[in-house]
């Protein structure tokens, strides 16, 4: 999986309760990788008044076992979060969220030529003309991306940042459930986790999932993220029969567009497999872009990799999809 860069010099130090710290200190977790996994993971988000959440489990042959899945009301839950830990199930597991479309940026730059310790540094600066916000309130962390097969030193990285203020207020929403939150993700590097999982092994993976805020669009090798995108399409376009001729066109010559900018950036010919998310439509919508792009495409086999899913989560799973993303998230073995 892919790996954080070091831990920049421009973090401020303190006695741990500085927001901007405390941010920080969760963000350069959402990217680091290795090769060791925790065995109870417990991933949620929290959507106005609920908690959508994914509770699961890794067997000792590293697949994830769902033990628990949907959605918790939880207008009545914050005095009682004893009751809402031991109705869940989270408790000693490694507790994870995702952040959403529109809470953070994620942008591809050029590499520095800087020691690793300067990095942070030299990154904050060469973004700080990109963000809408202060620089000096920008939590960013930093993503390799490895030239493929070549083995040398990265050539660009994506730049993941958000405001302090952003990651603060998602820590302390997590605190006041007393839910020990100690990863944030971001759904594009779940859907990099969930191309990995479905196909280690079968070069390019692009990967297609819709939720409320867009449509989201990866392409993934060899465990590591190369693209990402979102389209302005929501979940509920899908659900449209009478619009889809238009959209499936429209999907088409988006993905056509993505993955022309990957061979040429990469010199990578073209995904070896298509994956559509769980989205209204995404057997017929597999086909029509199988067809109009040339590669293998199919729904994303999510009864096949995730036993006990279809018996938790009920007809929602196209929302707990990026959770299940954010439980395939391997853990640094250094801390």
């Amino acid at each position: 999986m892919a790996r954080a860069a070091g831990k920049g010099a421009d973090e401020p130090q303190g006695d741990g309760v500085n927001a901007l710290g405390q941010a920080g200190a969760f963000l350069r977790r959402l990217l680091a990788g290795g090769r060791s996994a925790p065995t109870g993971i417990f991933a949620a988000r929290i959507v106005e008044e609920s908690l959508r959440f994914v509770r699961a489990r890794r067997t000792r042959e590293g697949t994830l076992t769902v033990e628990a899945a949907g959605e918790r009301g939880l207008a009545e839950e914050a005095p009682k979060s004893r009751r809402l830990r031991r109705g869940l199930g989270f408790g000693a597991r490694r507790c994870t969220t995702l952040l959403a479309r529109g809470q953070y940026q994620v942008l591809l730059v050029d590499a520095p030529s800087v020691p690793r310790d300067e990095l942070k540094s030299a990154m904050r600066w060469r973004v700080k003309d990109l963000l809408p916000w202060h620089p000096d309130d920008a939590v960013l962390d930093v993503l390799e991306v490895p030239p493929p097969g070549a083995g040398r030193p990265a050539r660009q990285m994506f730049v993941v940042a958000a405001h302090a203020d952003t990651i603060r207020d998602c820590i302390e929403r997590f605190s006041s459930l007393e839910i020990p939150l100690s990863v944030i993700e971001i759904p594009e590097t779940a859907q990099r986790n969930l191309a990995t999982y479905a196909a280690p092994q079968s070069g390019a993976v692009l990967l297609l999932h819709a939720v409320a805020e867009g449509t989201l669009v990866t392409i993934s090798l060899s465990g590591e993220l190369y693209f990402a995108r979102w389209l302005d399409v929501a979940a509920e376009q899908y659900a449209t029969p009478g619009g889809r001729a238009v959209l499936y066109d429209r999907l088409a010559l988006e993905l056509q567009r993505s993955l022309d900018h990957f061979e040429r950036q990469y010199a990578v010919s073209g995904a070896g497999r298509l994956y559509i998310g769980p989205v209204a439509g995404a057997a017929a919508l597999a086909t029509h872009l199988g067809d109009n792009l040339g590669v293998e495409a199919q729904p994303y086999p999510l009864a096949e990799l995730f036993p006990g899913l279809a018996q938790s989560s009920g007809d929602g799973v196209g929302e707990l999809f990026h959770l299940l993303g954010a439980c395939l998230r391997e853990e640094a073995s250094e801390v």
